[in-house]
């Protein structure tokens, strides 16, 4: 994780855990729950996507709001939001930043497609969507046969 990141990282973790503990307290717990919120949301835009990172701010989210509304306010719900901000700790330590561009995407399946050749007919040079949309015309990769 490089320093400007980390430092970013750090310091939302730390209004994280302010937040987790008003709830803990129950001082505010819905409006800590919407800060908890933002501050996870400002997390995962700091870090490349990561299902590992995304899983662990939805438990933590999802612990916090049991123990901050619930019905179970006791020592079992704490540990469990205490074990999910852990969790959350471990999977940011080995966080990408977000490439410089800015662009997030989401999933691998979308960079393959849009780094993938273009169809083209030969005799008009014209992109196809799919190799079926002029079945008269020949079929070529772009760049290739000319």
């Amino acid at each position: 994780m490089t320093r400007s990141l980390q430092h970013a990282v750090d310091e939302a973790l730390s209004f994280i855990e302010q937040a987790l503990e008003h709830i803990r307290a129950g001082e505010g717990s819905e409006l800590e729950l919407q800060n908890l919120r933002a501050y996870l949301l400002n997390i995962l835009e700091l870090v490349e996507r990561d299902p590992g990172i995304e899983a662990a701010t939805d438990d933590l989210y999802a612990s916090a709001k049991e123990l901050a509304l619930g019905r179970d306010k006791g020592a079992r719900m704490a540990r469990l939001m205490e074990s999910s901000m852990l969790r959350l700790r471990e999977r940011l330590a080995h966080a990408l930043p977000r490439s410089a561009d800015g662009a997030r995407w989401t999933n691998r399946c979308e960079r393959a497609r849009r780094s993938a050749p273009v169809l083209r007919c030969l005799p008009h040079g014209l992109p196809l969507a799919a190799p079926g949309d002029l079945s008269w015309c020949f079929f070529a990769m772009s760049g290739e046969g000319r």
